[in-house]
């Protein structure tokens, strides 16, 4: 950005007048140019005053003056129960410099250290930003008028003291000119401590810090390092410094800048082109090195970046007329406006002892006379801070890690520079700590407020901050399965169970189980709601409730679709037990044994069963005991006499079956799922052989303890999923409660529950758990791999079923797939998406004996994480016809219009106007404008009529006249345009009613929706052959409609008049447009004064259309990179013909990759989504259902004086017919469009750059061979403070992206389209600034 490098500008944007986000765009910019320049010219050492002492200025008379600077009550303040002080300290009385200060102690002061807080800029005020903003314990309301407290106030750890320096800045001031620069600010800041000491003399000896953050990393060291030489040569006050922290920090030029750019790129802020320019022409090793080139290259990359907040990337921008000015962290991104009224008020000044001398104009935060005056700054402070890292005291180096205005990336780059290697959230060097803040901007403590607390807490008492505590399981503490498999590692490998499990048979021992059934059915679990089923002791149909007391149903419990089993196993899981201990000390051989028995012994207690179809599955380690046990069940079936279990099939789930995979696959996922660092996952893959546990090294198991500490404390069972415990509102992938673990451990842990159970009967010592630690502690047999055993299952004719939720991290995905490699199975049926209640449920595929499925958006336990239904995929009508199209012979001949003149059919139209008004809708709000609506007829003979519906302007006389048409070819502009996008009503979910669209664009003009061609919507003809149509006759009818229809409403004949649509409007607008200007001038019929045409998301050219959309999929990971390949080497689309069977089958498959993703906004919901998952707009994805059922209420159609002649069936939104039978259509229209370019008329293009179906790849592609001259470089334009689109306007033709819309654009961006209509019919490009 522009204003990257200047930080005199930062806080006065941030913190104070509003109008920097709009229009300080350009200041900013400059100031930056201007840092460049001043890095240059600077002196590039300031080691001068660290040569020598220089006495110190001490004031002769400090007594009396902590009182007088005490403060009584702050104006709107609230009781506090801490003192605070404030007023000015003279730092060089024959220039009349002062420096002001905000002195907040804590509760109990005298226990307490004290720490120095200073802001940067330089120039910016410590008081507004440090204390108001950010960690102060007072912030100011939308009244600016009064103060609330910060419960995350750095004063509750310690007395902090907040200074403006330097003199300027602030309430502080000179009454003499300033040598400003590091060195004179350091300078007076010490000047500054020594006499505040005499002032406060109770802290002389208290322990000392510096805090700051940004160009605050230049002055926090500077001071610190002036302290430490003058406490060793000075007679007078040696302050005690035990610490520095500086966030954020402008510490070095070259990581500055590199940084700041490649966390641009990095974060999808800027191009690969413009990266890759900044590469090749940018040396950033010193001021000097920056070219002339190089800034015009970073000049143009910062236009381009457009009005991203740099501070925090992710937040908003302050905008009074914004509805929604909150951000993320709930930081009010308004507050400077606040502080600057608070401060500015009199009796705040009063109140604060500031101002005294009566500075000339307001108090503002930031003071941009000084940074042009800035006479030293070092390239680097890195010598500085390596100084201050041998002398002993505490460096802490800290990053908010959404900031792009210093980064992390550029604190990263410094810390190597230091001679360290981060790998981590906090990490800890010899003599330094990094620190990144998760989710936290530039000005850490007011965007992450709690963790920023806890960040300086660890600061000050000198430990990391604190590691993370899980009690969920999965969690760090909590970990069965990872805690087997690091157990493992300090055992031998025991591998005989891959063999088979039992070779010679023993006989099963079997118990009398009479009468045992009966005793073991649940009459009712206590807290459990009434069911229809039998239940003995299994409790899969329930889950726990919060107040680990009652139940409730799962909907999707598995005996909804078969009788369900549910076996603890071993003995000491669960109930489960032993009376003889060294039974405990157990493997997979015993487990598979005593599974085995329990199955014989409880089909005798369950006759009825004994020949039912029997399945098992399980999940995790049961990736062991399934296979095994199934083996043993099939073996036993063949040598013995007793039960036969009539095993069908396992299915085993996210399942530990192979120790090579597991681990290789494990580390791969965090990889790819960005949770591990490259050169850790380098230093896997260089010194780990994962083959066995035998194998692998020390430095494999540093490197795989490194990669545990990176990833932190992520959910490995799902790294998605919220953390039981957490305060977090954040989404999650599934509706599963993180703590259901702890319900269910007080739930059975109720006697009565265990009563109800017949559960504890022999009363097991020690309460009920969830797993049981010393059981794989002592775990004695496991073998590396169960492949063995998978393949011989496969080849027995069960079922074999492996299934992947794709989330988990303990037994990823990635894992299981490099297990099914290694089975070698042949693909019979291809990998594709299956689906749930119309939503993609994951993908499958079929081997030959075995089948692989995925879950989506599932962790480790599967059944934990329901599919949401997104409802049903919508219909394709584009999509739908150009399929069609291609079987057919594409028709060219519309590209130039006949010159040979046809009089056009004109019907009388008196009093028809009158007729066609329309009173009021059904279930209509009230109006101030008139609408009309009704039939124009285009060709008596064959009895055809076009349907339309007009809505003036409440100013109508005054405004254009807009036709408005929606594509298909065959979807109606009434149920599409007027009632789902740009119209002004929309339908309610009733069906019934409507609400007023505040958007509609006929406030701007009087819109005119037409249903075109015949056969469209409520549009006719009484001959069938006119439904085999295509774009002549379509360009002809609307024609023919607007002629006729300006007699009926003759005082719109002079107005002007633009053609607006989307689509396949692509087609129509430009064509229709095309006839009117070729009949305006042969014609002596109605002249039409045709204005401009403005087409969107437009289907206007084949080859591009059909590229540009694979390309788009492919670009944001919707298809394969091999399917892609396959399109790239296979297609051919310069023509329809030339498309042949080849690509046909690459097309197919990359659209069976995408699966039921809406493709005309591929981050849109589906209807029928009871999901709360974030939506890029507030678009109600069933609109359509509610449009139908209002259009086909009979009242509804006789007001709009619709459906005259009984058309048969309901009115729908498209007519499949028509496109089906479409009979002429050219492969593009732009040798049509450069002629419209050429007639004078306005042209634009215009495109949501979410869409899918005609992406903005494709409208880009075809404006590439308009071939025309750029006349406005391409720029971000604005809609209420924020970045609304691109623009960009060539010779004749403007194109324009509208931000985070898909194919119908007012539909999902309804504010940024209805700004960019607005300048369309003004004929100015869309605003710059607003």
């Amino acid at each position: 950005m522009k204003g990257l490098f200047v930080l005199p500008m930062f806080l006065s944007c941030f913190l104070v007048i509003a109008k920097c986000y709009h229009e300080g765009r350009e200041f900013i910019s400059h100031l930056e140019k201007l840092k460049r320049v001043r890095h240059s010219k600077s002196k590039r050492s300031i080691s001068s005053f660290t040569e020598h002492s220089v006495p110190v200025y001490m004031a002769p008379h400090q007594v009396g003056l902590k009182e007088a600077n005490k403060i009584v009550m702050l104006p709107g303040q609230p009781k506090v129960n801490f003192d605070h002080y404030s007023g000015y300290v003279t730092v060089n009385p024959e220039e009349g410099r002062a420096l002001f200060y905000y002195f907040t102690e804590s509760q109990d002061s005298s226990t307490k250290p004290l720490v120095l807080w200073l802001n940067g800029g330089p120039g910016c005020s410590s008081l507004a930003g440090g204390a108001m903003i950010e960690l102060g314990p007072f912030r100011v309301n939308p009244d600016g008028e009064t103060l609330y407290h910060n419960k995350h106030s750095w004063n509750k750890l310690a007395n902090i003291l907040f200074l403006e320096s330097p003199a300027g800045v602030g309430f502080s001031y000179s009454n003499t000119s300033v040598n400003y620069g590091d060195k004179q600010t350091a300078a007076d800041s010490y000047t500054f401590l020594v006499n505040w000491f005499e002032r406060f003399p109770e802290y002389k000896t208290r322990d000392f810090y510096i805090a700051g953050e940004s160009y605050a990393g230049h002055y926090v060291p500077q001071l610190a390092s002036l302290i430490l030489r003058n406490n060793k040569v000075t007679n007078q006050t040696v302050i005690k410094l035990k610490g520095i922290a500086i966030g954020n920090a402008e510490i070095d030029f070259e990581d500055e800048l590199s940084g700041i750019y490649d966390f641009f790129w990095t974060h999808a802020l800027v191009s690969d082109e413009d990266h890759k320019e900044i590469e090749s022409n940018c040396d950033f090793s010193s001021g000097n090195s920056v070219s002339k080139a190089c800034n015009e290259v970073l000049d143009r990359v910062d236009a381009a970046v457009g009005k991203v907040y740099a501070y925090d990337i992710y937040a908003p921008l302050c905008s009074s007329s914004s509805s929604n000015n909150s951000s993320a962290s709930g930081f009010d991104p308004c507050s400077g406006n606040y502080v600057f009224s608070y401060l500015n008020k009199p009796q705040v000044q009063k109140a604060l002892h500031a101002n005294v001398t009566g500075i000339p104009g307001p108090w503002d935060t930031c003071n941009n006379t000084i940074y042009p005056s800035w006479n030293d700054m070092p390239d680097s402070i890195l010598p500085t801070i390596k100084e201050l890292m041998a002398s002993g005291i505490r460096v802490w180096i800290y990053s908010g890690d959404t900031d792009g205005r210093v980064p992390v990336t550029s604190t990263r780059y410094s810390m190597v520079k230091l001679g360290a290697k981060v790998g981590g959230y906090v990490v800890e060097y010899l003599n330094v700590t990094f620190v990144s803040i998760r989710g936290a901007g530039h000005f850490v403590p007011s965007y992450q407020p709690q963790r920023a607390l806890m960040l300086i807490s660890s600061f000050l008492e000198g430990k990391l901050p604190p590691p993370p505590y899980v009690h969920c399981y999965g969690g760090r503490g909590f970990d069965p399965l990872g805690k087997l498999l690091n157990t493992r590692k300090t055992k031998r490998s025991f591998n005989y169970v891959s063999k088979d499990v039992l070779t010679e048979y023993s006989p099963v021992y079997i118990a009398p189980q009479d009468g045992l059934k009966e005793a073991d059915k649940i009459t009712i679990l206590p807290g459990q709601p009434i069911v229809n089923f039998t239940q003995y002791s299994e409790n899969g149909p329930f889950r726990v409730n919060p107040d680990g007391k009652t139940l409730w149903y799962n909907k999707y419990a598995w005996n909804n679709v078969a009788n369900v089993l549910f076996l603890e196993s071993p003995a000491g899981v669960g109930f489960s037990y032993s009376n003889t201990t060294s039974d405990y000390v157990t493997g997979d051989k015993r487990t598979a044994a005593d599974s085995y028995t329990f199955l014989v012994n409880w089909l005798e207690r369950f006759p009825e069963y004994k020949t039912r179809d029997f399945f098992m599955t399980g999940e995790s380690y049961a990736g062991h005991y399934v296979p095994q046990l199934a083996d043993l069940i099939l073996q036993n079936n063949k040598i013995t006499n007793q039960t036969v279990i009539n095993l069908k099939g396992i299915a085993i789930g996210n399942a530990y079956i192979d120790y090579t995979d597991r681990w290789a696959g494990t580390f791969d996922h965090y990889w790819t799922s960005a949770l591990i660092s490259d050169e850790t996952h380098q230093g896997i893959v260089q010194n780990c052989n994962f083959t066995s546990d035998a194998t692998e090294s020390e430095a494999c198991w540093d490197y795989q303890a490194k990669a545990d500490e990176e990833k932190g404390s992520v959910f490995t069972y799902d790294i998605y999923a919220p953390l039981c415990g957490s305060s977090s509102t954040a989404p999650s992938l599934s509706n599963f409660d993180p703590c259901s673990d702890e319900y269910v451990f007080y739930y059975l842990n109720t006697p009565q529950v265990q009563k109800a159970l017949h559960a504890n009967t022999t009363g097991v010592s020690g309460p009920w758990e969830g797993c049981n630690f010393a059981i794989h502690d002592d775990w004695q047999d496991e073998p590396d791999t169960v492949l063995p055993i998978i393949k011989k299952l496969m080849g027995s004719g069960i079922s074999v079923w492996i299934y992947s939720g794709d989330t988990d991290n303990i037994i990823p995905v990635t894992t299981t797939r490099y297990s099914m490699a290694k089975l070698g199975a042949q693909v019979k049926t291809p990998w594709y998406p299956w689906y749930s209640q119309g939503e993609v449920g994951g993908y499958v595929v079929g081997y030959q004996n075995v089948t692989f499925v995925t879950i989506r958006g599932a962790g480790h336990f599967v059944p934990m994480a329901s599919v949401q239904c997104y409802g049903r995929k919508g219909k394709d009508p584009l999509g739908e016809f150009i399929k069609v199209q291609r079987t057919k012979s594409a028709s060219s001949h519309i590209e130039d219009s006949s010159d040979e003149y046809s009089p056009v059919y004109v019907a009388p139209q008196d009093g028809l106007k009158k007729a066609d008004h329309i009173l009021i809708l059904p279930g209509q709000p009230q109006v101030s404008f008139s609408q009309y609506s009704g039939y124009v007829t285009v060709d008596p003979k064959a009895g055809r009529a076009l349907f339309y519906w007009f809505t003036e302007s409440e100013d109508s006389s005054t405004k254009p006249l807009v036709l408005w048409l929606n594509g298909g070819p065959g979807c109606s502009s009434i149920g599409n345009g007027a009632m789902t996008e740009l119209g002004p009503f929309r339908v309610n979910p009733d069906g019934k009613t409507l609400w007023h669209n505040k958007n509609s664009w006929n406030s701007l003009a009087n819109i005119l929706f037409l249903e075109s061609p015949a056969g469209v919507g409520f549009s006719y003809s009484n001959t069938t052959s006119d439904y085999v149509t295509g774009d002549r006759r379509t360009a002809a009818d609307s024609y023919t409609f607007l002629v006729n229809w300006l007699e009926r409403f003759p005082e719109y004949k002079t107005r002007d008049f633009y053609i607006t649509g989307e689509s396949y409007a692509g087609h129509y607008a430009p064509q229709l447009a095309q006839l009117i200007l070729n009949n305006n001038k042969i014609t002596n019929q109605t002249v039409i004064n045709l204005k401009g045409i403005a087409i969107g998301n437009a289907y206007i050219d084949y080859e591009d259309e059909m590229s540009g959309m694979y390309d788009y999929f492919w670009t944001h990971a919707l298809i394969s990179d091999e399917h892609h390949n396959a399109i790239l080497n296979n297609c051919n689309f310069s023509t329809m013909a030339s498309v042949t069977e080849k690509c046909q089958e690459s097309t197919d498959e990359a659209d069976d990759d995408i699966g039921d993703v809406f493709f005309y906004d591929i981050y849109a919901p589906l209807c029928g989504s009871n999901s709360t998952s974030p939506s890029l707009s507030q678009y109600d994805p069933c609109s359509d259902d509610y449009v139908f059922t209002y259009l086909n209420t009979p009242e509804v159609q006789k007001a709009l004086h619709a459906n005259v002649t009984g058309t048969p069936g309901p009115w729908d939104s498209c007519n499949d017919f028509i496109f089906y039978n479409w009979n002429d259509e050219p492969e593009t229209v732009l040798p049509v469009i450069k002629e419209l370019m050429a007639s004078g008329i306005s042209v634009w293009i215009y495109s949501g750059d979410t869409d899918g179906r005609v992406p903005v790849t494709t409208s880009r592609y075809s404006l590439n061979k308009l071939g025309t001259q750029v006349k406005t470089p391409w720029y971000p334009w604005y809609n209420q403070g924020e970045v609304g689109g691109y623009a960009v306007e060539y010779q004749n033709v403007t194109f324009v992206t509208i931000r985070g819309a898909g194919h119908f654009v007012p539909s999902y961006q309804p504010e940024r389209a209805f700004t960019f209509f607005s300048s369309f019919l003004e004929g100015k490009l869309p605003p710059t600034q607003t």
